[in-house]
């Protein structure tokens, strides 16, 4: 078994060294046109790179879900990686619909805040005709009371 103090700077060092890269790919799928993909691939990218799982079916150490299938598929077989591969497909379903689910409830609120513009636009516009009728009915009636 590994020293546990061995076994906590490993995974910190796996932590940091995920954190810098999921900040480097939040950088690059910053997309303007297709926010629904940059949700999607986020949340897939986070699900593979958070998700763990036990080292072997009777230990207490955990190791990235990634890196146990890979390693379960290279050394006993594909039967054996699939051990990990189910909750890490599981995580992966999660992810992308929580991605899903902020990506519908963003989209909603940005169309409450483009009715609520329109609304008010119509209620300036309306505002605005008002004045303008009551300007005229002002310009009407003001020769009318001088020519008396």
């Amino acid at each position: 078994m590994i020293n546990p103090t061995n076994y906590y700077i490993a995974w910190g060092v796996y932590i940091a060294a995920g954190c810098f890269f999921y900040a480097f790919f939040w950088r690059v799928t910053r997309f303007q046109q297709q926010r629904g993909l940059s949700y999607f691939l986020r949340a897939l990218m986070l699900a593979i790179i958070a998700t763990p799982w036990y080292v072997s079916d009777t230990g207490s150490a955990m190791a990235p879900a990634l890196i146990i299938v890979l390693m379960d598929a290279i050394t006993i077989g594909g039967e054996a990686a699939v051990r990990a591969f189910v909750p890490l497909f599981l995580a992966i379903i999660l992810a992308l619909v929580a991605a899903l689910v902020l990506m519908l409830l963003r989209r909603g609120r940005g169309r409450g805040k483009a009715r609520l513009e329109a609304r008010q636009q119509k209620k300036q516009a309306r505002k605005e005709e008002k004045q303008r009728k009551q300007q005229a009915r002002e310009d009407k009636e003001a020769p009318e009371g001088q020519s008396a």
